[in-house]
């Protein structure tokens, strides 16, 4: 008779795998980084194909430098509180740290077969920050990863560049001086060399990848009393990073040997595709938005909605006057109710789903504010989460920013069929909207009052497959 006994009285040591080693690579770009000046300029950065040799997509980060230049306008006495905080300020970085910079991030196998592509990742992560973090956990990151200025609650403002002291603000700065300042950013990858294939180790013995960065315009990526020109911040340095297992020969042949299909190596992959639309002023009535993403596996929808006048910029999201969404795939809506704006914690509680940590354990309940959804009208700052502070003058600039009321109004779907998205079990579980109709539904309660842009962004499935013999890869999304 065979006993199994709790962990607790075993005492045995597990196995180990022998032969393998782990050690961290780094692959700079080869790109002129002074050349990664203007709006959508690309740098690139090629990682080999290293024998017996994996990544851990999990560890996986960019790590760069970059040196602002910029005129102080206003004095600060001290490292705490700015002196004058009524009619200028010096500049703050925009969004969520690092990846305000890109506007867009691709990876290749072989430089030339596409694996991922994402349009948009500024907004994006900035989007999904801001629907996951509190203002407080903002203030707990560290400042590389995009951590809050004390004095700036303002949910799609960062901090402030302070200095040579690297302080927020810096206790010489003097109005008029010139401010230098370098910064280091470590911001984690996101798709395919990231959280998007966590779970599996990404072969790097079949082929090459490239991954190609895409420069926001500068102005974009920041808020101040005098704009910042493109040329004043300057990329200085910019690295992959991330873990490998390099295994011997012995173990690598047990892993080949085992796989289901004979020389192919499968992974999953969760990425995002963005699709973006304009939607004049003055519209009204029922309006239907083609959603360019044609995908196996949609799993959710997130949509942002900016107008060119707000104070944060690309990164605001202003309600146009909506009176309910819907998304229409292959001729059913979803939700099959419209969903009413009013219903601010139904939106909250779609996005704790969708993400995995939806629970009655975790302490993330939903309570929504009556006034979460309240259109805007003429540009009047209206209540919380939908206020559109837009800002003519410097003074305005500086007061909006210093307030807790943002833009921040988002519409999100989760459309996936079946699944955890918490366990990963959900894998091609979402909608297929690859043959049929995929509409974006919107009914306005009144006229837009400005011309707005609309980024919808798809969270998918993907598969990515290994040929090792044709030493290539190819994706299926």
């Amino acid at each position: 008779m065979s006993v199994h006994l709790p962990k607790e009285l075993t005492y045995g040591m597990p196995p180990v795998l022998q032969g393998m080693k782990s050690q961290e690579l780094r692959v700079p770009t080869y790109s002129n980084l002074a050349s990664f000046a203007g709006q959508n300029s690309v740098a690139q950065i090629q990682i080999p194909n290293i024998p017996n040799t994996f990544m851990d997509p999990s560890t996986s980060w960019l790590s760069f430098e970059i040196v602002v230049t910029a005129t102080a306008a206003a004095n600060y006495v001290d490292a705490a509180v700015p002196t004058n905080n009524t009619t200028a300020m010096n500049q703050c970085i925009l969004g969520s740290g690092g990846w305000s910079l890109f506007n867009r991030v691709t990876t290749y196998a072989n430089s030339g077969v596409m694996l991922d592509d994402t349009l948009s990742p500024n907004i994006w992560v900035n989007a999904w920050r801001n629907l996951s973090q509190s203002y407080a956990e903002k203030l707990g990151d560290a400042a590389v990863f995009g951590g809050q200025d004390t004095f700036i609650n303002n949910p799609n403002v960062g901090y402030v560049i302070g200095g040579q002291t690297g302080t927020q603000y810096a206790a010489t700065t003097v109005a008029g001086a010139v401010i230098t300042q370098k910064i280091n950013f470590a911001i984690p990858c996101i798709g395919f060399l990231g959280a998007g294939s966590a779970g599996h180790l990404i072969p790097m013995f079949v082929c090459p990848f490239r991954l190609d960065l895409s420069l926001e315009a500068i102005a974009n990526c920041f808020l101040g009393s005098t704009a910042l020109p493109t040329g004043t911040v300057q990329f200085t340095r910019l690295e992959f990073v991330t873990q490998t297992v390099t295994l011997a020969d012995q173990m690598m042949d047990a892993v080949l040997s085992a796989l289901p299909v004979r020389g192919q190596m499968s992974l999953r992959c969760n990425q995002v595709s963005t699709t973006t639309a304009v939607l004049p002023n003055g519209t009204s009535g029922m309006q239907q938005l083609l959603v360019g993403t044609r995908v196996q596996s949609a799993k959710s929808f997130l949509v942002t909605f900016n107008q060119a006048n707000l104070c944060d910029k690309i990164f605001g999201s202003v309600n146009p006057n909506l009176a309910s969404f819907a998304h229409e795939i292959n001729g059913v809506l979803i939700p099959q109710q419209l969903q009413d704006l009013t219903k601010s914690s139904d939106a909250f509680a779609r996005n704790l789903s969708a993400m995995g940590i939806w629970s009655s354990t975790n302490g993330k309940g939903c309570v929504g504010l009556s006034n979460w959804a309240v259109a805007q009208t003429a540009n009047t700052p209206a209540p919380p989460f939908v206020a559109a502070r837009t800002g003519d003058t410097d003074n305005a600039k500086m007061v909006l920013a210093r307030t807790s009321v943002a833009n921040c109004c988002y519409l999100f779907s989760d459309v996936e069929v079946f699944g955890s998205k918490g366990s990963g079990s959900g894998f091609y579980s979402g909608v297929n909207t690859t043959g049929g109709s995929n509409f974006l539904r919107l009914n306005f309660a009144a006229a837009t009052t400005a011309l707005s842009t609309i980024y919808i962004f798809t969270m998918h499935d993907a598969t990515i497959t290994f040929d090792i013999a044709a030493q290539s890869c190819y994706r299926i999304i």
